[in-house]
């Protein structure tokens, strides 16, 4: 699978961190007019590394 322009690489996961490879596999699908709403847990710490961000659509943390 190429590296997706969505959910980008340089996140903070685990290696093999399934919840990356599925938000990863997600968001493609989903597309680039998708909005992710997310609530706090290890994908949010992971994504979210102040001050980047793996996400490359918009997102909200709720």
């Amino acid at each position: 699978m190429a590296n997706s322009t969505l959910f980008k690489p340089g996140h903070t996961a685990c290696a093999g961190c399934g919840q990356a490879t599925a938000a990863r596999m997600v968001i493609d699908a989903a597309g680039s007019s998708t909005i992710v709403v997310n609530n706090t847990g290890c994908l949010e710490v992971f994504s979210t590394k102040y001050p980047e961000s793996a996400w490359g659509i918009p997102w909200i943390h709720s």
